[in-house]
């Protein structure tokens, strides 16, 4: 009886550690990376306020270099989420303090608008942590920025939006 129930142990034992190795191979098949890009939009000094003005969109700024730099492709992409989302301006003096609100959404392909990031003046930024890789692997996708102003630029200026991206991904 007891060589069974060392046997027995044995084998499961033996299960285990195969398992686990298999679990730490899917595992280690995957890293993660950040791009960074700037996204420029202009921000005229007529911008209406106290409106939430139109949402603007801007085709995402990804391309299959960007991610062969990072030794992956588009189709090997498993997770992207916006991470960060600083926007400065072309004059110093004008700062985000001067928006109500801000949001940035993504559309692609027949895929549903989602909402990746929202700022709220009592708020400041708020990520959805959402994962969009499937946006950015439809057709044509492309960011949505929608916001409204308690004060316009005395001129016009351009509002720099630099975006952090957070991938996962398999190596190529």
């Amino acid at each position: 009886m007891k060589i069974t129930h060392k046997l027995l142990f044995a084998s499961l034992l033996a299960l285990c550690v195969a398992s686990c190795n298999q679990i730490n191979s899917v595992i280690s098949d995957f890293f993660t990376f950040n791009v960074v890009k700037t996204i420029e939009t202009p921000l005229p000094a007529a911008t209406p306020t106290g409106i939430l003005f139109p949402a603007i969109p801007i085709p995402v700024p990804l391309d299959s270099a960007t991610l062969a730099t990072n030794k992956t492709s588009l189709s090997k992409v498993k997770t992207c989420k916006l991470t960060l989302l600083a926007i400065t301006f072309s004059d110093p003096t004008y700062t985000l303090t001067n928006f109500d609100s801000l949001y940035i959404n993504i559309i692609g392909g027949t895929l549903p608008e989602i909402n990746l990031a929202t700022y709220g003046s009592s708020k400041g930024m708020v990520y959805s942590q959402l994962d969009f890789a499937s946006y950015i692997k439809a057709q044509n996708p492309q960011f949505k920025v929608g916001f409204k102003c308690n004060k316009a630029p005395a001129t016009d200026i351009k509002m720099n939006s630099a975006i952090t991206l957070t991938f996962t991904a398999q190596p190529l």
